[in-house]
């Protein structure tokens, strides 16, 4: 019996997916400014060191460097309103 336990245990770590791949978590609603703002801070801090984004913080400053980080989040985000054209559908 132990190894029929053992063998179940087996097959279902090789069948395990995470939740975050299940397509029935997917977010639906828009990032929240809040969101956005993390994403952007977060970015920032993750490629401090790449030349583009010390560049853009050398030629904006850190404060307009975010807003247009948190802009190009936004701009990729399919749920945010701004993204929507006249012919989407709302909820």
């Amino acid at each position: 019996m132990k190894k029929e336990h053992r063998q179940n245990k087996k097959d279902d770590l090789e069948h395990w997916e995470p939740d975050w791949l299940d397509p029935r978590n997917d977010r639906k609603a828009p990032y929240t400014e809040e969101e956005l703002r993390e994403f952007a801070q977060g970015f920032m801090e993750s490629m401090d060191d790449a030349a583009a984004v010390k560049k853009l913080i050398q030629q904006e400053g850190r404060e307009n460097a975010e807003k247009v980080i948190k802009e190009q989040f936004k701009k990729k985000d399919e749920y945010n309103l701004d993204n929507l054209g006249p012919d989407a559908t709302s909820h």
